[in-house]
C-alpha cells in the first residue's frame, strides 16, 4: 500500500451521515484540517423550523469564523436517513452517485431509551437505504458502517470478538413491522430485544447482519468503537459536545447533582477518545480500499487492553481533581459513593438523592419557585438503570484485527492519524476530561477558577457542619431512647 492516506483522499468526494453528531463533527473537522478532499457531502434533515444550512452553521459557527475558506468544500443536502429514499431529491441522489468515492455512515439513534420502531427505522432501514444508494455510486471505493463495540450481549466470560454475531430476527420483518405497526412494536420491545440491554445495541446488531447480507461486492467495512469520550489531543484536548456515558456521571458529580452511582468498583468501562476514533474511521477506510479483503472486515476500536481506569480509580482521582479544578457549583459539596449491591444502592440513592431533593423542592415551593430537583433525580434514576448493564459487569473486547492496521499507516502519517494512546497517566487523562467538560459543556473560564475554589471550600465546611449536626441528632435520639 504505497499510497498515503492523504494521497488517497486528495481530490475525493466524501459523504458523511450524522454530520451534526459528535462523531460527524469530529470527522468533518479532521478531514478539512488535514486532507485535501474535494467536497464533503452532508445529509441533514430540517429540524424545528431550521433549514439544514442553518443547522450546519450553528454546529460549526466557531470553525467557520476561524477558517471560512475550508467550509466552501462542504455541501449540505436536505434529507433524512430515517426516511425512505433518505429523503433526498432526485437531483441530489444523482449528484451523489456521480461523485462520491467514500461513505462514512455514522448517523444513528444513539439514545438507549429510543422506541424500538425509531431505532429500527434509522439504524437498520436507514443503513439499507444508504447501502442501496452506494450500489449506484460509480466511483465508490469504501463504504464504512460505524457500529458499536456493544452491538452483541456479553457472552459468558468471553471477549466480544471481531466477528458478526447472529440474532434471531429477520431484518426485513423488523423493518416491515416498524413501518406498519410501530406502536405495537414499541409495546413489545422488551420481549423482542430480550438479551440486549437497549434498543440501540439491538438495532446495531441487526444492521450489522443486514450489511453483511446485502453488501454484494461493495468495499464495506464495519468499525465498532467502544465508549467514545472527550478528545485526547484534537481539535483541542478534552473537546466534547455531549453528556453521554461517563461524561454525564463526571459532570453530575462535579456540579454536586450526583452523589451515588451503581457500578462494580473493580471493573472498567472500555473507552476511546473521539480523536482516536476519528483517526480509526479514516485509517480503516483506507485499509479497506487498498487491501481488498475477502471477508467483511470488522474492527473493534477498543482499548481496554491498553488503558484501564476502574470505577474505583475514577472515584479516587476525582476526589483529588475536584479540589484542584472545581466548577461552578451552587448546590452542594461534591462527594460520591459507588454501590453494586441493589439494596445498598437504593438506600444511598434515597438517602443522598431523593430526600434532599424533596427537602429543597419543598423550600422552592414555599418561596415560591419552580421545584426541579425531584424531576432531575427521576432522570438520574432512569439513566442509572440504563447504564447498569455496562457498569455492573466487566465487558472486554478482542481487538486483534484492529491493532493489525496500526503498522500499516505510512510512517510519515503516524503522527497525523495516530491510533495509539500517547504517553499519558490515568491522572492526566482525568485532568483532560474534567477541563474539557468545564470548558466545552459548562462553558467556564480559567479566570473564574479562584472564585470556584473559594466556593468549593465554603460548601465543604457547610457539608462538614451538616454531617456533624446529623450525627449529633442521631446520637442524641439513640441516647435518649435506649439509655435514658
Amino acid at each position: 500500500m504505497a499510497e498515503t492516506i492523504r494521497g488517497w483522499l486528495h481530490g475525493k468526494d466524501v459523504l458523511i451521515t450524522g454530520g451534526t453528531g459528535y462523531l460527524g463533527k469530529g470527522l468533518i473537522e479532521k478531514l478539512l484540517r488535514t486532507t485535501e478532499v474535494r467536497r464533503i457531502y452532508l445529509i441533514i434533515r430540517s429540524k424545528r423550523d431550521l433549514s439544514p444550512e442553518i443547522r450546519w452553521q450553528q454546529v460549526f459557527e466557531r470553525l467557520r469564523s476561524e477558517r471560512p475558506d475550508a467550509f466552501s468544500k462542504v455541501a449540505v443536502l436536505d434529507g433524512d436517513v430515517a426516511e425512505k429514499g433518505l429523503g433526498l431529491s432526485d437531483h441530489d441522489r444523482t449528484e451523489l452517485c456521480e461523485n462520491v468515492a467514500v461513505v462514512f455512515h455514522a448517523a444513528a439513534c444513539v439514545r438507549f431509551d429510543d422506541p424500538l420502531s425509531s431505532a429500527i427505522l434509522l439504524n437498520v432501514r436507514g443503513t439499507k437505504e444508504l447501502l442501496d444508494l452506494a450500489k449506484s455510486m460509480k466511483k465508490l471505493e469504501c463504504f464504512q458502517y460505524v457500529s458499536t463495540a456493544f452491538s452483541t450481549p456479553k457472552l459468558n466470560d468471553e471477549k466480544i470478538g471481531e466477528v458478526l454475531y447472529p440474532q434471531q430476527y429477520d431484518w426485513r420483518t423488523l423493518i416491515g413491522i416498524a413501518e406498519r405497526e410501530g406502536n405495537l412494536m414499541n409495546l413489545l420491545q422488551y420481549k423482542i430485544i430480550t438479551a440486549y440491554p437497549n434498543t440501540y445495541t439491538f438495532s446495531k446488531c441487526v444492521a450489522e447482519n443486514m450489511v453483511a447480507e446485502i453488501k454484494e461486492n461493495l468495499p464495506v467495512v464495519i468499525l465498532r468503537p467502544s465508549v467514545v469520550t472527550g478528545s485526547l489531543q484534537e481539535p483541542e484536548p478534552g473537546w466534547i459536545d455531549n453528556l453521554n456515558g461517563p461524561a454525564g456521571i463526571i459532570c453530575g458529580v462535579m456540579t454536586g447533582v450526583l452523589r451515588v452511582s451503581r457500578c462494580l468498583e473493580d471493573s472498567f468501562l472500555d473507552f476511546v477518545p473521539i480523536d482516536i476514533t476519528i483517526n480509526a474511521m479514516i485509517v480503516s477506510a483506507w485499509v479497506t480500499k487498498h487491501k481488498h479483503p475477502d471477508k467483511l472486515p470488522v474492527y473493534n476500536c477498543a482499548y481496554g487492553d491498553t488503558c484501564q481506569i476502574t470505577f474505583h480509580d475514577l472515584k479516587k482521582l476525582g476526589e483529588v481533581l475536584v479540589k484542584k479544578c472545581p466548577v461552578n457549583n451552587d448546590l452542594w459539596y461534591p462527594f460520591f459513593y459507588l454501590a453494586n449491591n441493589t439494596y445498598y444502592f437504593y438506600f444511598l440513592f434515597y438517602t443522598l438523592q431523593v430526600l434532599p431533593a424533596w427537602f429543597v423542592d419543598s423550600l422552592l415551593i414555599i418561596l415560591p419557585k419552580e421545584p426541579r430537583l425531584t424531576k432531575l433525580n427521576i432522570r438520574i434514576y432512569k439513566a442509572m438503570n440504563a447504564l447498569k448493564y455496562f457498569s455492573c459487569q466487566q465487558i472486554e473486547f478482542d481487538n486483534t484485527n484492529y491493532k493489525s492496521i496500526f503498522n500499516l499507516i505510512p510512517s510519515e502519517e503516524r503522527e497525523i492519524f495516530y491510533l495509539k494512546f500517547k504517553e499519558v497517566t490515568k491522572s492526566e487523562l482525568c485532568v483532560i476530561s474534567v477541563k474539557g467538560l468545564a470548558k466545552f459543556i459548562l462553558h467556564e473560564k480559567d479566570e473564574d477558577l479562584d472564585k470556584f475554589k473559594a466556593k468549593y471550600w465554603r460548601l465543604y465546611y457547610i457539608h462538614l457542619l451538616t454531617k456533624g449536626i446529623f450525627f449529633a441528632a442521631i446520637s442524641w435520639f439513640l441516647f435518649t431512647t435506649y439509655i435514658c
